[in-house]
């Protein structure tokens, strides 16, 4: 019970992550810039190339395994790619002081999790992925391509929104074969 307890800990810190990024937004959503938004997307996507790496260490399933380093290879390379679009477009990017708080509550989540290894971690991990992933796409759909002025921006966003419904279903579909999850259509 108390490994129960502590997993739904970190899956609910992870959305509190992701929760702060779209109240934030909801608030504030005018008065973001193009910057701020690549800011944030960068600041989210660099999470996941976090877990990802630490998937690498602390797992025991080769599937995980699998799944974490493909994760952290497309999340590299979408940051990457936001990159080469701020410096195209001569967008400055940066993060908004709001976001201290998300970074805070990652850390928090990442120590949790660097605590397991083994099942423990990959169920873990795992569940934390698929909020992780829900979340992160309904901010860029719901808060950051609506707020965003740049046409390549929100072009990026549409592009990468099909990327990220992938990794969600990969997930899904790894938690589903290793018994840590049922997925129900909603």
């Amino acid at each position: 019970m108390q490994k129960l307890n502590l997993t739904l800990n970190i899956s609910a810190l992870a959305i509190l992550v992701l929760i702060n990024t779209t109240s934030f937004a909801a608030t504030k959503i005018a008065s973001l810039t193009d910057g701020e938004i690549i800011g944030i997307y960068n600041q989210v996507n660099s999470f996941d190339v976090e877990m990802a790496l630490l998937a690498t260490t602390q797992s025991s399933s080769d599937k995980v395994i699998q799944l974490a380093k493909s994760v952290s290879n497309d999340h590299r390379s979408v940051r990457i790619q936001a990159a080469e679009l701020a410096e195209t477009q001569s967008i400055v990017v940066s993060i908004p002081e709001i976001r201290q708080a998300a970074a805070l509550q990652f850390y928090k989540a990442s120590v949790k999790l660097s605590a397991m290894k083994g099942a423990e971690f990959d169920r873990a991990y795992l569940l934390h992925e698929i909020k992780f992933h829900t979340n992160a796409m309904k901010a860029v759909k719901n808060t950051l391509l609506p707020a965003s002025q740049d046409k390549v921006l929100k072009q990026h966003f549409q592009t990468v929104l099909p990327h990220f419904q992938h990794h969600l279903q990969q997930t899904i579909n790894v938690a589903q074969e290793l018994g840590y999850y049922q997925y129900q259509e909603k």
